[in-house]
């Protein structure tokens, strides 16, 4: 197989090849609750405790609810 030059189009094997990296990337973006896996004060910190206590949440409800 001939070295691809740039401006040359790709061969088969290079466009597979990136093709199969876009849909790797794409999985790992889909899915990152898997990867890494997360401690449970990290989860806690990006997502407060949903508490009745909390005037956001409770705004969100009656809203919801009228």
């Amino acid at each position: 197989m001939p070295p691809s030059r740039p401006g040359a189009a790709p061969s088969d094997v290079e466009l597979r090849r990136r093709r199969s990296v876009e849909k790797m990337l794409r999985r790992l973006s889909a899915a990152p609750e898997r990867n890494p896996p997360e401690l449970p004060e990290e989860i806690g910190r990006r997502a407060p405790a949903l508490s009745s206590s909390s005037p956001g949440l409770r705004k969100k409800c009656d809203a919801s609810v009228a």
